[in-house]
């Protein structure tokens, strides 16, 4: 029987871990700050783009339902994901002209997470991928399985939340895609191996994009 004070110390462990795991998955979520259903549409000339991790802010000058020259402030992913995608402090330099659609705060009219900017030269960018992470046909029809072993991936589903449970799929039925686009990327994956367990190694799989 385990004493009195090895229980109070297991319990005292669980309740450190629970809170540890609240507090990190309110971090990554903007649910408790941005509300998804609710969007922001805004047209104006970018003040200051602030490109930094773990979140970057867009600063833009635009006009509210008032008539009035509001600045608004529009949170995002950090420089390290958004770069990846295009949107840098180089083509968000002060004075451009730009719109953006994004979340609405929860705490302020003039806030917002955005998820998609519209260029002056026409170019759209979001920041969920190209198209927002549209499907393939092949991709939308993966099936879904329920043990936790294997390699994971994010699920490749159209107009993705940036907020919330996120769906996963493992890496093995991404096999399946094995030809069916000349077009073909690498993805890391973890895999045991009989003389290092925890050793990592490449391998290829094709993915249509």
């Amino acid at each position: 029987m385990l004493s009195k004070i090895a229980i109070r110390g297991l319990t005292a462990c669980i309740l450190l871990l629970t809170l540890a795991a609240t507090n990190a998955l309110a971090h990554h979520s903007i649910a408790p700050h941005f509300d998804a259903s609710k969007k922001l549409n805004i047209s104006g000339t970018v003040k200051e783009y602030e490109a930094r991790n773990p979140h970057s802010y867009l600063h833009v000058n635009a006009v509210d339902e008032n008539g009035r020259t509001r600045e608004y402030i529009c949170e995002s992913h950090g420089v390290t994901q958004l770069s990846r995608i295009g949107i840098t402090p180089r083509r968000l330099k002060a004075g451009i002209k730009i719109r953006v659609t994004g979340s609405l705060s929860r705490h302020s009219p003039y806030m917002c997470f955005f998820e998609t900017l519209e260029l002056e030269d026409g170019r759209t960018l979001n920041v969920n991928g190209p198209g927002g992470s549209q499907p393939t046909p092949q991709q939308a029809k993966l099936p879904a399985r329920k043990d936790i072993f294997g390699t994971w991936l994010l699920a490749p589903i159209p107009n993705r939340s940036t907020s919330g449970q996120q769906p996963m799929i493992q890496s093995d039925f991404m096999s399946i895609l094995q030809g069916s686009d000349s077009s073909s990327r690498s993805i890391w994956q973890i895999r045991s191996s009989s003389s290092n367990r925890s050793r990592a190694r490449r391998r290829s799989i094709c993915l249509p994009i």
